[in-house]
């Protein structure tokens, strides 16, 4: 999946977050846990590989911490499909 940058404040960039994944939208598990991450420029495209890869119907990216903004912003969140 990809994560993008807003193009504004670094402080509003997400830092920390999990991403989730369903099959049903109500059993949630945990398949990517990120801490500390940075997007030193902005609009800046970064890929991440899942840790823990599946079939699923549903995504949630859960943002647990940013840079330091009580606002968060993010250009873009992209799912990647690997076949």
């Amino acid at each position: 999946y990809t994560l993008t940058s807003g193009d504004d404040a670094i402080a509003r960039d997400p830092k920390s977050w999990s991403l989730e994944a369903s099959l049903d939208g109500t059993n949630w598990t945990t398949i990517d846990v990120r801490t500390n991450e940075e997007f030193p420029n902005r609009i800046q495209t970064r890929r991440f590989n899942v840790q823990k890869p599946g079939n699923y119907k549903f995504y949630r990216l859960n943002i647990t911490e940013n840079v330091g903004n009580s606002l968060f912003q993010c250009s873009e969140w992209r799912m990647i499909e690997f076949l």
